[in-house]
């Protein structure tokens, strides 16, 4: 097999990287080589909100250099991400507008959920370690960054819950630097700011789950158990007091020590001291016996998910299940009734598939579809009567972890519209429309097919009458289904109107 020559560029708050990657032939997934500048433009967001014109024009330079850089290594394809630092920038689109202009490079603003997802598929691609085995019995992925701390947890190979915590390092550097008090004393302020979102995750989201091994992976973890660069990019596994006791010495060091240490500039230090801290807090209130530092990042991740799109590499792990679980676990928490959530995505799939030669979806439109369904009816944990804005606005205030901002307004939107008018000017993106107005009719006959909650069909089945341009759902039922049949035929004019075929309900009464 030949092989391509790919590159990510990833513009982080405090650091951006260049990383070259030989995907496919023998090899079939190699870095190659890894360039890192320090330019701490996640400061400036964090303090004024916006990225400043002369960091804009640093950054430029910074960037055209990179693209000299792929030019000699003859690069076949690239992407470019941004992180929290434009996430949370007033002008970020602005910046990324002037970037395109200027180097050429065009810029995705990947949201946490995204950037978390790319995180951790990261550790797939590592050839000396074993994900799913690393997964198999209580682990949490620690996932540290300068813009926050995500904790995903995993038991018996699925995961069981993903939260992004408040925790800047760079952030909580800054507001605590700024305090007039001694170097003990702001080791203990930070440590009050970080058990204060510790608690509140423990008590909502750990409970009674074991966790015997933490998974360190993130921008600051390179820096805490690697040293001043990422030389060493082989697998890292230390019991839980080595890990402890390394933190204890970046916490002794302070930042001028660790500034001196590590040779590198002082906004990044402080963040360091911060990281420190929120490191051995975790190990400590985890209980932990194991911890593991793969040595991959955020470009890892993003050049695995470029070659397993363009069937370069194949994973053992399937991640799409991760989201999945993760929407499972998000429906339990909102009470949503576990039976019928499971009989209207069954439905909706079967409905789905058997529209694929004229429905035009895509492999991520099913997915879009399975987790509507098992969130369909989430909003009536907060209200009965207003559950289908309260459900929208439950999926837009959640992340879920592998889903960018779109998809999860396609997601609640579709959800909002199973049982309201459908808004034909909910948006001005045109793709976006169609797709949300596409699953909403298929969700709909499928929440209908379900109605009295009785799990009364058996052996459903779909076929199109091309002649006739009718969508036939056929099953049989020991029940009557009235009352099914009633809610199909209300349903059947969206759908008409939206695929062009007619659904007919038929069923067969059994003894």
């Amino acid at each position: 097999m030949a092989y391509q020559i790919f590159a990510v560029i990833r513009v982080g708050s405090l650091e951006q990287e260049l990383s070259i990657y030989e995907i496919g032939g023998k090899k079939e997934f190699r870095r190659i080589d890894r360039i890192i500048n320090r330019l701490p433009v996640g400061r400036e967001t964090f303090e004024l909100g916006r990225i400043s014109y002369e960091s804009m024009e640093q950054l430029f330079d910074v960037l055209k250099g990179f693209t000299e850089i792929m030019k000699t290594y003859r690069v076949n394809a690239y992407k470019a991400y941004a992180t929290s630092a434009f996430r949370e920038a007033e002008n970020s689109k602005i910046v990324t507008d002037r970037i395109k202009v200027r180097t050429g490079i065009s810029i995705d603003v990947v949201s946490n959920s995204e950037q978390r997802f790319i995180n951790y598929k990261a550790i797939a691609v590592k050839p000396d370690i074993s994900f799913n085995e690393i997964i198999k019995d209580g682990a949490a992925i620690i996932d540290s960054s300068y813009g926050g701390i995500q904790i995903s947890l995993f038991d018996n190979d699925k995961l069981v819950s993903t939260e992004n915590l408040p925790l800047a390092s760079a952030k909580i550097a800054e507001t605590v630097e700024s305090l007039p008090i001694t170097r003990s004393l702001m080791v203990e302020e930070i440590k009050e700011v970080i058990d204060a979102e510790l608690t509140s995750y423990k008590r909502l989201y750990l409970k009674n789950n074991t966790i015997n091994t933490l998974v360190g992976i993130g921008e600051s973890t390179d820096y805490l158990f690697r040293g001043r660069s990422p030389v060493n990019e082989g697998v890292i596994s230390v019991d839980a007091d080595q890990a402890l006791r390394q933190c204890e010495e970046f916490i002794a060091m302070g930042s001028s020590g660790i500034e001196e240490k590590l040779q590198i500039n002082r906004s990044l230090s402080d963040a360091l001291l911060v990281s420190s801290v929120i490191y051995k807090r975790l190990i400590e209130r985890f209980g932990a016996k194991k911890v593991i530092f793969p040595g991959s990042g955020f470009c890892d991740g993003a050049a695995a998910e470029y070659a397993e799109k363009n069937k370069l590499v194949k994973f053992k792990h399937d991640f799409d299940e991760d989201i999945v679980a993760a929407s499972k676990n998000m429906a339990k928490r909102y009470k949503c009734d576990t039976e019928h959530s499971r009989l209207v995505e069954e439905y909706a799939l079967k409905i789905f598939d058997g529209m694929k030669k004229i429905g035009g979806f895509t492999k991520r439109d099913r997915l879009i579809l399975r987790i509507a369904a098992m969130l369909h009816s989430c909003g009536k944990f907060i209200n009965i009567k207003n559950s289908a804005w309260c459900g929208y606005n439950i999926i837009l205030s959640t992340e879920i972890i592998g889903l960018s901002h779109r998809e999860r307004e396609i997601t609640a939107s579709v959800v909002m519209y199973n049982t309201t008018e459908f808004d034909y000017s909910m948006t001005d993106n045109d793709e976006d429309l169609i797709r949300t107005a596409k699953l909403t009719a298929i969700l709909r006959i499928a929440n209908a097919l379900d109605r009295g909650h009785k799990n009364k069909l058996e052996n459903l089945k779909v076929t199109i009458n091309e002649k006739e341009k009718k969508f036939i759902i056929s099953a049989s039922s020991k029940e009557d289904m009235t009352l099914e049949r009633m809610e199909v035929d209300g349903k059947a004019g969206f759908f008409e109107e939206i695929f062009g075929y007619k659904p007919v309900f038929k069923h067969k009464k059994t003894l």
